[in-house]
């Protein structure tokens, strides 16, 4: 798994899974690196990022055998419209966390999330969570 693999593996549990409803429709509309996106002006949403970290190699073997580990992280900042308490983002930022908690998934290891200090920044109010991943490739 290279790091295009792990951005479609994580971009799409992200839009599998960041869904609610019947029919199903996304929580919030999400902006993703590069791609064009225009935030709603009233409304929550949410952008993921990741950041790729340190890779070390953690075996040692014939060639095609040898483990890579590479670590990062993955963030879900999450904007509600402030003024009205921090509830609705507080439940955004749990449903955050349940997509990513301790999953495995498309070579992908994630771990325990955290949630930043929540800022206010008018007309906002937002939150950031972050997740610890790790992936293996074979070289």
């Amino acid at each position: 798994m290279g790091y295009a693999s792990e951005r479609a593996a994580i971009e799409g549990r992200w839009a599998a899974l960041w869904v609610t409803g019947s029919p199903v429709e996304p929580r919030t509309p999400t902006g993703y690196e590069g791609v064009t996106f225009t935030p709603p002006t009233a409304a929550a949403w949410c952008r993921l990022t990741i950041r790729d970290g340190e890779a070390r190699q953690v075996s040692e073997g014939a060639p095609g055998s040898n483990v890579h580990r590479h670590a990062g992280a993955i963030f879900v900042e999450i904007f509600c419209p402030g003024g009205k308490g921090t509830q609705a983002l507080r439940l955004l930022a749990d449903a955050a966390a349940d997509v990513f908690r301790n999953a495995r998934f498309g070579g992908v290891l994630c771990r325990v999330p955290s949630m930043s200090a929540i800022r206010e920044e008018a007309p906002w109010v937002s939150v950031s969570m972050s997740i610890p991943f790790q992936r293996d490739e074979l070289f």
